[in-house]
């Protein structure tokens, strides 16, 4: 947390030190995004300054680190994380935020049909070219399946998103961790333990092969 707090600092961000600060930047933001809406005007990275993207990716490392552990600051940083990218435009920064985002609004529950139109938003309604991309979208879909009780259908995505991942993309590390905690749960709902057994021990030497301390701890907690 340290790290983090000084790195968003380089930034000019603050980190929120209470629970409740937490809490009201998150409300705070999550108005903007409802007054803003989801358009964004698509800009190449050339257009943008270095610091305008270390912001933006600054922000994006705090939301998806927060997310899985400390779910109102996560939020908070992801609701930051969708404004600055859908104002910049970046094409890549401003899909990935949306489907994030997508996953933050199916994980809260009875919210699937807006998660889907933050998809659509994402996407355009095609199939996307980039295969981080691409990832993101069945993580998304899969998410969404998972919060509306879709088990096999959200194992079944969560697979489908590891695939491209770990086949296409390079420092992918949290995405792949995020795909597998869905997929384990995934599995947990339908009963699967057999199959689930015979993934875990791979999954855990590769995380331990890779120094992964996150992923050693939160793997068996999935079951």
């Amino acid at each position: 947390m340290v790290v983090l707090e000084r790195l968003l600092a380089s930034v000019d961000i603050a980190l929120p030190k209470t629970p409740r600060r937490a809490l009201a930047s998150l409300l705070v933001r999550r108005a903007r995004v409802r007054v803003r809406g989801t358009q964004f005007k698509p800009r190449d990275p050339s257009q943008m300054s270095r610091e305008e993207l270390a912001r933006m990716d600054i922000v994006w490392a705090a939301a998806c680190g927060l997310s899985m552990t400390d779910w109102i600051r996560g939020a908070s940083f992801q609701a930051l994380n969708l404004l600055l990218s859908l104002n910049a435009g970046e094409t890549l920064r401003a899909r990935r935020a949306l489907l994030l985002e997508a996953c933050h609004v199916a994980a809260s529950g009875g919210a699937s049909e807006r998660a889907e139109r933050l998809v659509e938003a994402a996407t355009g309604g095609h199939e996307l070219d980039d295969p981080y991309l691409r990832g993101w979208v069945a993580l998304a879909r899969a998410y969404i399946d998972y919060f509306r009780g879709s088990w096999r259908k959200a194992f079944e995505g969560a697979e489908q998103a590891d695939a491209l991942f770990s086949a296409h993309c390079a420092n992918v590390v949290w995405e792949r961790d995020t795909v597998h905690a869905l997929s384990h749960w995934a599995q947990v709902q339908l009963g699967s333990l057999k199959t689930l057994g015979q993934m875990l021990p791979a999954r855990l030497h590769e995380a331990q092969l890779q120094g992964n301390l996150y992923a050693v701890w939160a793997l068996p907690a999935t079951i």
